[in-house]
Parts: structure tokens; sequence; C-alpha cells
């Protein structure tokens, strides 16, 4: 367990080592339900290292062991892990069947996290009604925020509703606690009402969480979120903003290389 708890601490770096000698120790002893699930959990933590294929491997080697240890609710988290893999390689279609098999399985009751995966891949595919009508049909006041659910303001705000961006707003943003849920719903009001000075501060704000919570995929659809923005309001006489512009997409054009 202390592996995967560094796997979301990008500051110890520890992950790796902390779950490499749990699969060294699960192989020594025969334990192949801690083998299986540290496989899984390397390749989880393969997904934010940008090592795709690398984590796809460990993904589905994990679920072998699985079925081979009848770790059967294990199965469902390596193939929703798998389907966060084609997603990360464009490779929307397939991720797609994947979840819909999974959805229709007489072994598992609806799932939030495939909820989640399908929201993610509306939002990749510019499918933002979609989005929006997924994370609508799908939240409860208790979930208003867990996982894609808090992106709706930026769909509604991508949908040019701006309106109900701000209502959402309203209701989202007293639940937000922590400062990378204040500063994505933060980006939101900040571009409905067009205050350029607080994009930049907040996205600063962003990138920093982004780093610690290792989110670097959400920080990264949010400042294309701003770039599109910009692009499509920019005043080719501006020229502050068409430097800014030019500096954001060289940041997402480092953030996609992994640089």
């Amino acid at each position: 367990m202390a592996g995967y708890d560094q796997i979301w601490n990008l500051k110890g770096k520890e992950a790796q080592v902390l779950l490499g000698e749990a699969l060294r120790y699960a192989r020594l002893s025969d334990s192949l339900k801690v083998e299986a699930l540290s496989l899984l959990w390397l390749g989880q933590f393969a997904i934010d290292e940008k090592n795709l294929f690398e984590g796809l491997r460990l993904t589905r080697k994990a679920k072998d062991l699985f079925f081979e240890s009848h770790q059967f609710n294990r199965i469902i988290d390596a193939e929703i892990q798998t389907a966060c893999f084609l997603e990360k390689m464009n490779q929307y279609a397939e991720a797609l069947s994947l979840l819909d098999r999974l959805e229709n399985s007489a072994k598992i009751k609806p799932n939030q996290e495939i909820v989640n995966q399908r929201i993610w891949i509306a939002f990749q595919q510019r499918e933002y009604e979609k989005a929006c009508r997924l994370i609508e049909e799908n939240r409860t006041p208790d979930t208003i925020l867990d996982g894609n659910f808090g992106l709706l303001p930026m769909g509604y705000f991508l949908l040019r509703k701006k309106e109900k961006a701000m209502e959402q707003l309203i209701v989202m943003l007293p639940y937000a606690k922590d400062p990378w849920t204040k500063a994505g719903l933060n980006l939101v009001v900040d571009l409905v009402r067009d205050r350029r000075k607080n994009i930049h501060r907040t996205l600063k704000t962003l990138k920093h969480q982004s780093e610690l919570r290792r989110k670097q995929d959400i920080y990264q659809f949010l400042l294309g979120c701003v770039i599109r923005s910009r692009q499509e309001s920019i005043q080719k006489a501006d020229l502050n903003a068409l430097r800014e512009l030019v500096e954001w997409q060289k940041e997402w054009i480092e953030i996609e290389s992994g640089h």
C-alpha cells in the first residue's frame, strides 16, 4: 500500500521502488495476489510517466494474474485502467468498446469510474454536449466534484453557454475545498468574465497543483481550453495577446512531447 500511496506523491518519486520491491517479494513467495496488484499499480504509475506501452503491458499482465488468482473484482480495475491507456493513445473507439463490454457484463453493477472515462473521452473528442449530459445524468450532491464531474462548467463554457456555466460554478464552488479544485473552477470564472490577468495567475496555480497531484493530463486539457478560447476572441492588432497565445501554445506542445 505504501507504493500505491506514493503514486500520488510526486515529491518522493518512491512509487516505482516500493512497488518493485513488492513485486520481487511476491514472486519469491509465490503470492499471485500481491504480484498482480503490484503490476497493476506499476502500470498506473506509468500512465503519468507517459510510458504508455510498458504501462499497458503491465496492466494486461496484472489482468491475467487476477484471472489466475480468482480476483474477479480486480479484473474490472485492470480493464478500466486499460481503457485509460487506450484513451491516452487516442484509440477512443477501442476504449469505448471495452467500456461497453464491461457495462454489459452481468458480473458488474453500474460503475462510476466507467462513466468517468466516458466523460473524458467525450471531452477529448470535443463532444461537449454529450460530456455535459453524462455529468448531469450521473452526478449526485455527494459526487458533484468527483472525477471528471467537476468539468461541467468548462463544458458549458466550451458550448458558449456562459450563463449555464456560471450557474454551475455558483453551485459547485462552495464544495471546492482544495487548491487544485478551486483553481480549476476559478479558471472558468476567469474565462467567462474575460479576466486576462487572472487567467495567467490561475494557470500558474493549476500547473503547480497538477505537478503535485499527477494531474498533468487535466491541466493540459484546461490549458487547451484557454488556447481555444483565446484563438476565437483574439484581435490581430493585440500584440500582447498574440505573444501570450504563442507562449501557451509552446507550453501545451512541451507537455504533449513529455518535456
